[in-house]
């Protein structure tokens, strides 16, 4: 996905090829017939309209002999964030949020032929054809998709879905990023001033009318604003914000607990985890999904060498007490952030 992070980094329209082994139709029919699918994780959409939960669903459980009837008639098959379901689409979105530090969700669509899916607007897209041929128009320019092919949409990119040819399936992968907008709203979380507290007197009757002592409350609090606001701060609180409300990785947890791990057992960061090392007067914090690990001032250097060194052993982290390596390198195994090297 490197000519995908490139164009999204460089906000450009453009085209590219992508491996997508494990995930086709047929993972789709399991997740059908033997994954117990419940709504709201998959809808139908026919020319812009949804279709009748009761219709396709038993007590929100799914009845894949009335999906399949409906595919036939021409609905589209949405499944509406299928990274937390599906290991292949997890990783793909896992991808992109570490690349971009952003967050992000993957929806799969089944289209029929014919059919003409739903547009996505607003937020910066990748389209990935995963089977068939999917096609849309940006900018007058028509773009099909045959199978293993992609499109990276800029924010803002106005898209029009063309009919699919023969039964189709696409990841649309929605990137949201962190805006402007976002930072200064978080600065102004921030910040605070006295005259922000004012009580303010509304007229419901018609357009308000400031009072010259209103006026100068008003020219406080923009002076406040100025002198307050910090662009660097509000970025850090977002950063930790986006970082630890990632959903954990957790995958093969049974399996390592069967591996009791010492000194020499060969570990290292899963590749897929968002991170941040965060430093204050008092303390260094490792932050990643729904965590944040404390550790001594002076910290960096050993948080570094575990989430960034290729391969590593309890063993080797220095300014740890003996006693203590093996104990927090198996808690980080089990917060999802370490996982055993089991290619060595």
């Amino acid at each position: 996905m490197k000519d995908a992070i490139a164009l999204l980094r460089r906000r450009e329209t453009g085209r590219f090829d992508f491996t997508h082994r494990d995930i086709a139709l047929s993972d789709v029919d399991e997740l059908l017939v033997g994954a117990g699918l419940r709504f709201p994780t998959f809808r139908m959409i026919r020319d812009g309209k949804g279709c009748s939960i009761d219709a396709i669903c038993t007590d929100d459980l799914v009845r894949p002999q009335q999906v399949y009837s409906h595919l036939r008639d021409g609905w589209t098959l949405v499944l509406d964030q299928l990274h937390r379901q599906w290991g292949p689409i997890g990783k793909l979105n896992r991808r992109f949020e570490t690349a971009l530090a952003a967050r992000c969700r993957v929806d799969v669509l089944v289209v029929p032929d014919g059919a003409t899916p739903p547009a996505h607007p607003h937020l910066e897209r990748v389209l990935l054809c995963l089977a068939g041929d999917a096609g849309v128009r940006v900018d007058g320019t028509e773009h099909r998709l045959a199978e293993g092919q992609a499109l990276v949409l800029p924010r803002g990119t106005v898209m029009e879905p063309l009919p699919a040819v023969g039964l189709t399936l696409v990841a649309v992968a929605s990137i949201d990023r962190v805006t402007w907008r976002e930072v200064l709203i978080a600065a102004l979380e921030a910040a605070d001033a006295p005259a922000w507290h004012d009580a303010i007197d509304l007229d419901a009757a018609g357009p308000k009318t400031l009072s010259e002592s209103e006026q100068a409350t008003w020219d406080q609090c923009v002076e406040a604003v100025q002198d307050k606001l910090d662009a660097e701060d509000a970025l850090e609180a977002i950063a930790s914000r986006i970082v630890r409300s990632r959903m954990p990785v957790l995958r093969g947890q049974l399996e390592m607990q069967k591996r009791p791990i010492d000194d020499n057992t060969p570990l290292r960061r899963r590749p897929e985890i968002l991170y941040r090392i965060v430093e204050d007067e008092t303390h260094t914090n490792l932050e990643f999904h729904t965590h944040a690990v404390q550790f001594g001032v002076g910290a960096r250097n050993v948080l570094e060498l575990i989430a960034e060194a290729p391969l590593f052993r309890p063993g080797d982290l220095p300014g740890i007490p003996v006693e203590q390596r093996v104990p927090l390198c198996a808690a980080l195994i089990r917060y999802g952030f370490l996982t055993l090297d089991v290619t060595r």
